[in-house]
């Protein structure tokens, strides 16, 4: 029993750094594409690119993987991808790409609605 308590806790933790690190995975995908376009840094992009599908591979695996767990692993898993929009969103209005996010038009949004106040 204590075993199993110990195998749920790893799998969780395991879950939750894998939504994590795929946020901050598009975010960096998003800054990599932008150096690929405004500094025509050509392997920029394809680092960008390779490092993200590696990232979507990894997160349909954990979904599975979370698709067994309760309905708060799922929230989490919605949570990260929404906060890693948000980022994109952002970035990408002031870079000019989009593509990383996990969903474009939502990262336009949150671009519209947080990148057009000046700091």
């Amino acid at each position: 029993m204590q075993a199993q308590c110990l195998g749920e806790g790893v799998r969780r933790a395991t879950l939750t750094e894998l939504f994590i690190t795929g946020t901050l995975i598009r975010v960096a995908a998003t800054v990599l594409d932008a150096c690929h376009r405004q500094l025509d840094i050509p392997y920029a992009a394809d680092v960008a690119r390779r490092v993200w599908l590696m990232q979507r591979a990894t997160e349909d695996a954990a979904c599975r993987l979370a698709g067994e767990e309760s309905a708060g692993a799922l929230a989490f898993t919605k949570l990260c991808q929404r906060l890693g929009d948000l980022l994109c969103g952002v970035l990408g209005k002031a870079l000019g790409t989009y593509q990383y996010a996990t969903e474009q038009e939502r990262a336009r949004d949150f671009a519209e609605t947080f990148g057009s106040h000046p700091s």
